[in-house]
């Protein structure tokens, strides 16, 4: 069936044709001839027949809950959704946007972040989670920590407590309580950016349509953004950056040798960090950490492994102790005076993530190479709740 608004132009288009008969009759001071009747009739037929199709449109319209002499939307006019744009600004730049595209990628900027060229866009909610699951691939914090996002990047305070050491007291009759006051603190989260460098792709490239370009940036900023903020995460000072968890742990237990622990060692870090703690408490080390702790049993008289292989089949993971683990590659290795093992809470560990990772596309910088640059920045910050929460291993100096 024809649409409404391609009947009412046929229609129009006749009835203009029937004036221009009268009015080219009129100008030369006579009646329409023979043929000219013959047209003039063949036109009115054909726009009754078009009226009554229009008034059969109409009623199908009504019928289905719209408005008379409106049409329903055409699929290739539907407005595109905020992936389908942003796809399109990385793969042709901001100047292929139309007005109303430029409005979709800016309602979805956080306030914290630029909305034009030069500023870039925030990533579509899908890209993000992508991007996120894909950095944690790269980062053992990412991983372990507890990260919440936030809409700005105003400092924010966060309280602390930690009341493991109190107890319940027996009193007698008539007895006035004694007070028992609550250490409380807080932590302030900032946010600190941090970003990919920039990705040259060749024009060539961008041009082709077997080639998947968000999946390529995800998978570049994902490890570029994935390392450089797990290393903050773990080991930064907390001077103008997040409080690495490593300088934050409390101290647990050190070494006898410089590049070797004990399976005692280990067993003095776990019961250094209060039960309390240790419900939902794991190991964090690095890979080569790892090989070490394969090759130590539980003594000389039980040459048993002291690394528990998991269940593939049950879905269970690798076990020390009892205890799942996490590999953080930022970790130190094994050498004088390292903390090569951390063991403990890492929920009491806060991520804070300012908004979502902004894209950014390069379009002249590297024009006469034939490539687009494009980066990826992050702003973050981390803090440890409760030093007691996550306790480390430090090697012997000498």
């Amino acid at each position: 069936m024809f649409k409404l608004k391609e009947l009412k132009e046929q229609r129009a288009a006749l009835i203009h044709q029937q004036r221009d008969l009268f009015e080219r009759a009129k100008k030369e001071d006579r009646t329409l001839t023979t043929d000219e009747n013959e047209q003039f009739e063949r036109m009115e037929a054909d726009a009754a027949e078009l009226r009554r199709s229009i008034e059969n449109a109409e009623k199908m319209v009504q019928a289905l809950g719209e408005q008379p002499g409106h049409e329903r939307q055409k699929d290739e006019e539907k407005p595109l959704s905020r992936e389908d744009v942003f796809r399109k600004y990385l793969s042709r730049g901001i100047t292929a946007l139309t007005g109303a595209e430029r409005a979709i990628l800016q309602r979805g900027t956080n306030p914290q972040s630029s909305v034009d060229a030069e500023g870039g866009f925030t990533i579509p909610q899908g890209f993000s989670n992508e991007l996120y699951v894909e950095m944690a691939q790269w980062g053992g914090m990412l991983q372990a920590g507890r990260m919440f996002n936030t809409s700005t990047g105003n400092p924010i305070d966060w309280p602390t407590v930690d009341d493991t050491a109190a107890t319940s007291t027996l009193i007698a009759e008539n007895t006035t309580v004694a007070v028992q006051d609550m250490a409380f603190g807080s932590k302030t989260l900032n946010a600190y950016n941090y970003t990919s460098g920039i990705v040259k792709v060749p024009v060539t490239l961008l041009q082709d349509s077997a080639f998947d370009l968000p999946k390529f940036l995800r998978e570049a900023f994902a490890r570029r953004l994935g390392v450089g903020i797990n290393a903050a995460l773990t080991t930064a000072d907390g001077s103008a950056k997040p409080q690495g968890v490593v300088p934050a742990a409390g101290a647990g237990v050190t070494a006898a040798a410089t590049t070797a622990f004990t399976r005692d060692e280990l067993v003095n870090l776990i019961h250094s960090v209060d039960p309390a703690h240790r419900i939902n408490a794991r190991f964090m080390f690095n890979d080569s950490v790892l090989s070490a702790i394969k090759k130590l049993s539980f003594g000389s008289a039980d040459d048993r492994p002291l690394w528990q292989a998991g269940s593939i089949q049950n879905g269970e993971p690798d076990r020390l102790e009892g205890f799942a683990y996490t590999i953080n590659q930022s970790m130190a290795d094994l050498a004088a005076s390292s903390k090569s093992v951390l063991f403990g809470d890492f929920s009491k560990y806060i991520i804070r993530m300012a908004g979502g990772p902004v894209y950014l596309r390069l379009d002249e910088r590297f024009a006469d190479s034939l490539q687009v640059g494009f980066l990826a920045y992050q702003r973050v910050d981390g803090e440890l709740l409760s030093s007691n929460a996550i306790k480390v291993i430090t090697q012997a100096a000498s």
